[in-house]
Formats: structure tokens, sequence, C-alpha cells
């Protein structure tokens, strides 16, 4: 419980992640960061399933998730989250749902470790109750070409968290 009650703080913009940076702050930063980075998406989009690549990411229990999913702050800032992580993809909210903001970023060219963190984002929302969200951008992901099959998998197992 006590990597759910980081995040709950987080996430509520009162506490900091293992590498001391805020949820305001990470949102802050520039898309190079964003890409570069790697032990603070497991903060922004924190999920029931331990982190392979970062031992220190909270893990969610049934408890936190009901914290997390009732919390009007938590609520806010999980869109701030995702608003961020598209922008940072490319992407953008339009009158018809998520598209591409302008040119085709290289996120989309070729399988990357931006494709995992579109699962664990599909995944948050789903968990967090944010079902909507996570169902509009899977719509998107579905018209993209060019995505292997195992990974349209990864991203559908997402929704049914």
């Amino acid at each position: 419980m006590q990597g759910s009650r980081r995040a709950i703080h987080f996430l509520r913009g009162t506490g900091r992640s293992a590498s001391g940076y805020t949820h305001a702050q990470i949102l802050g930063w520039d898309d190079d960061s964003w890409e570069s980075e790697h032990d603070f998406i497991q903060w922004v989009f924190p999920t029931d399933i331990p982190s392979r690549f970062n031992p220190e990411a909270p893990t969610l229990d049934a408890g936190s998730i009901g914290i997390l999913r009732a919390d009007p702050e938590v609520q806010a800032n999980l869109g701030l989250g995702l608003e961020r992580f598209l922008g940072f993809l490319g992407l953008t909210r339009g009158p018809s749902g998520i598209q591409f903001a302008g040119k085709v970023g290289n996120v989309w060219l070729h399988e990357n470790h931006n494709w995992l963190r579109v699962s664990r984002c599909l995944r948050c929302l789903t968990l967090l109750g944010c079902q909507g969200d996570a169902a509009e951008f899977h719509r998107f992901l579905g018209g993209l070409s060019g995505i292997p099959d195992r990974v349209r998998d990864y991203w559908s197992q997402a929704l049914s968290a």
C-alpha cells in the first residue's frame, strides 16, 4: 500500500515521484524530456501491474483504485496527463475525436517504447474510471496503419482492466 499511497498523493498534486518530481513539473517538461526520461510514466499513469522497467514505480491495489476513482482532483490530473501525453504523441482532440495534430511524428513510424506507454495509459484510464477517454484513444489507435496485431492486442487487453 505504500506505493499506492504515494501514487494517490502524486496524482492529487501533493506528492512527488520516486525521482522527486511533482505531477505539474512532469506535465511541464518539453517533448525531448518526455522521450528521454523513463521513470515518470508509471507515476502519471499508474496501474495494478508492477513495472518491469521501474522498480520504484507504484503498483495500485483495489483500495487505492477506489480512492483514485472517487477523487475529483485525481480525475482532473488524469485528464491533464492524458492531454499532455497526446500532445507528446503528436495528437490532439478535435471535433471528431483524437486526431493527428499535424505532421505524423516519429513515434508512429516504427515500434518503440512509446507504444508500451500507450498500453499503460489505456490500462490506467480504464482502471481509474476514465473509460470514455480510454475508448476514444483506442478508437484512434484502431485507425492507424502499420501496427502489428500483437501490439493491437496489447492495446485491446489494456481496456479490459
